[in-house]
């Protein structure tokens, strides 16, 4: 969960996980992928894996019966979005804010059960869980931060041309241009983000030492569902500001989007829409 809240481009996860061709396989198999992804961090006994195996189930069942038809609603509203000739910041604004509220909704959802296995770590497992963290903090720090601010923002603009090609095609050069000068109106966004990551994880590690402190269900329940309380109020202004720069970075794209890529975002979000909507819960 934290990767998917660790950015203002929430939005581009969700774009690049609808355009997959296999996503029914996909979440169809959560139930293994989710553990899978866990023991990036903390390998799971037979025991917890058994223990967490139904509760994972029941899970999925939640997601698919209550939260894909409001997915489909949310691409038809995109759809309908990008066919307008100059479509507001605003209406962006408010696409990308409820994209958010469905993470926080899955989160909520969690949080019992993630709270008990966190609960039920070993001394061991704890220390393989802040081992991998302090992994993963070293890499995204040289990746993010070890290099130029100049170089930080092309690789910024370059990663978002990439995101954004499968749903644009080729961008034309004035896009282009905008996507840099949205990169370099992050400016040094990457640091308070991983700074700020950092602050949440120190704060976690704290809370999973006390684990069987009468205090511990409701300090996980503020770590996962107040997350950004964990924030200095100078990030949280920085991550709301990103949000907005991506809003404006949207509107002026598909403001600028010629007949071929209004037609390809259309029909893409469509396609992704009949897709999630095909699809049976199990």
């Amino acid at each position: 969960m934290g990767k998917r809240l660790r950015t203002a481009l929430l939005i581009t996860g969700l774009l690049l996980l609808t355009s997959c061709s296999r996503l029914e396989l996909a979440y169809r198999n959560l139930d293994w992928l989710i553990p899978w992804s866990m023991d990036n961090y903390v390998t799971l006994s037979n025991e917890q894996k058994a223990w967490l195996k139904p509760r994972l189930i029941t899970h999925i069942g939640w997601h698919c019966k209550t939260q894909l038809p409001a997915y489909a609603d949310w691409l038809k509203r995109s759809a309908t979005l990008v066919t307008e000739p100059q479509p507001d910041a605003a209406e962006f604004d408010a696409q990308f804010t409820q994209f958010r509220h469905a993470v926080d909704a899955v989160v909520v959802q969690v949080t019992p059960d993630l709270t008990d296995l966190l609960r039920g770590l070993s001394p061991a497992q704890v220390k393989e869980l802040e081992e991998n963290l302090a992994k993963q903090n070293k890499e995204q720090r040289q990746d993010y931060l070890e290099m130029s601010l100049a170089e930080q923002i092309d690789e910024r603009a370059e990663r978002m041309e990439e995101r954004l090609q499968p749903w644009f095609g080729r961008l034309h050069p004035e896009q282009k241009t905008r996507v840099l000068a949205w990169s370099q109106q992050l400016g040094e966004y990457n640091q308070g983000w991983l700074d700020n990551n950092l602050r949440w994880q120190q704060a976690f590690l704290a809370a999973v030492q006390d684990r069987n402190s009468a205090q511990f269900p409701e300090q996980m329940k503020r770590l996962l569902q107040e997350r950004m309380s964990f924030w200095t109020p100078a990030y949280q202004q920085e991550f709301l500001a990103a949000q907005q720069a991506l809003s404006e970075l949207f509107k002026d794209l598909v403001g600028s989007a010629d007949q071929q890529q209004r037609e390809r975002l259309v029909s893409r979000l469509q396609g992704s829409r009949k897709q999630l909507s095909a699809m049976t819960c199990p």
